[in-house]
């Protein structure tokens, strides 16, 4: 079994250096040799390919990776657990000051999660933010778009995510219509999902006519990510999902709307389709985190609705998106091989 390193109580007690070294050794004692120091990560030596995990919260970083799967997930675990120390610093959670550090460094992996079953498999993934978005009115719920989604269906989905307990920062949508009542109405609702649901931060599409109520709800302890360019929300008006900047007049709206929604204190922006030159340009123009859904490669960091990097959405599939993995198929090779065994009576 490895050992807890340097979340033992001796080496909690330990110098940092010797906080650092035990913590070396220990990890070494998991991972075996050909594993290095490097400044303050870790690194294997012989492995082919990277994968690099950046406490961002604490800052430090782990860098590995090789051939075996097992042996990433040692060396992972034994970096992250959550009940231990890595070079005698506790890995936290991430949180809006944090994800505005990795702006520069690095990019920003985000993907969407309804329930505590995927947030918990995406958090051990390495993943940043997980997004309880609307979109599980499509994505899982049955619906044609997101406006069917209402507050109380997100609460229900925010506070199953928050029980998994991530490290990831969970950030709820605001749904259909809520961010265009009076102030006091919008208040109520991001309470619910802050206080009652337990999200660290909302989502809203907005423009800049909503950057009075953003400002207002950011006074009053409500971290918010501004929502630009395509806003699903608004399909029954657009009539179609559509790229948005490509007509100079829209892509200096859209500039202008991501400099006001920045100014009324947004911790991050999220890009919806929009044209990746005008993406880049905003993510050039703002000092905040652009996160971009089928905007191109010049903005900060990436999002996925998880059922389709996962292969699990039926029937159409967004052009931006691709399939990482095909679980769709092996989950009915795994439906059908039960029912099989059941119907020949070899189960149980």
């Amino acid at each position: 079994m490895c050992p807890s390193g340097a979340g033992s109580r001796k080496g909690l007690t330990r110098s940092r250096e010797g906080a650092k070294d035990a913590n070396e050794k220990s990890v070494k004692r998991c991972v075996g040799d050909g594993l290095e120091r490097d400044g303050s990560s870790f690194r294997f030596t012989a492995s082919r390919e990277r994968l690099r995990f950046w406490g961002a919260a604490s800052g430090v970083g782990l860098a590995y990776g090789g051939p075996s799967p097992v042996l990433q997930r040692i060396a992972y675990r034994v970096a992250v657990a959550r009940t231990s120390t890595f070079l005698g610093r506790h890995v936290k959670a991430l949180t809006t000051h944090t994800l505005r550090k990795l702006k520069g460094d690095r990019p920003i992996v985000a993907v969407t999660a309804y329930d505590a079953l995927i947030a918990r498999l995406a958090d051990d993934a390495g993943v940043d933010v997980i997004l309880v978005g609307d979109s599980v009115g499509n994505a899982l719920l049955g619906f044609e778009n997101t406006v069917p989604v209402t507050l109380e269906m997100m609460v229900h989905h925010t506070a199953a995510v928050v029980r998994a307990k991530t490290k990831a920062l969970v950030v709820a949508d605001l749904p259909f219509g809520e961010a265009h009542f009076d102030y006091e109405r919008v208040l109520a609702g991001c309470q619910r999902l802050l206080q009652e649901a337990g999200a660290t931060a909302v989502k809203i599409e907005a423009t800049a006519a909503l950057a009075p109520s953003i400002a207002r709800l950011v006074a009053a302890g409500i971290p918010v990510w501004g929502h630009v360019g395509l806003q699903p929300q608004q399909i029954n008006t657009l009539g179609r999902y559509r790229r948005f900047g490509t007509d100079p007049v829209e892509g200096q709206q859209l500039r202008n709307d991501a400099r006001t929604l920045v100014d009324a204190g947004c911790f991050a922006l999220l890009l919806e389709m929009v044209d990746e030159t005008v993406a880049g340009e905003i993510t050039a123009a703002v000092d905040v985190p652009t996160i971009g859904i089928g905007a191109g490669a010049r903005v900060d960091g990436q999002i996925l609705v998880y059922t389709d990097l996962l292969g699990l959405t039926a029937g159409y599939v967004p052009s931006f998106a691709r399939s990482f993995a095909q679980v769709g198929e092996a989950m009915k090779r795994g439906f059908s091989a039960y029912a099989e065994a059941v119907k020949a009576r070899t189960f149980p």
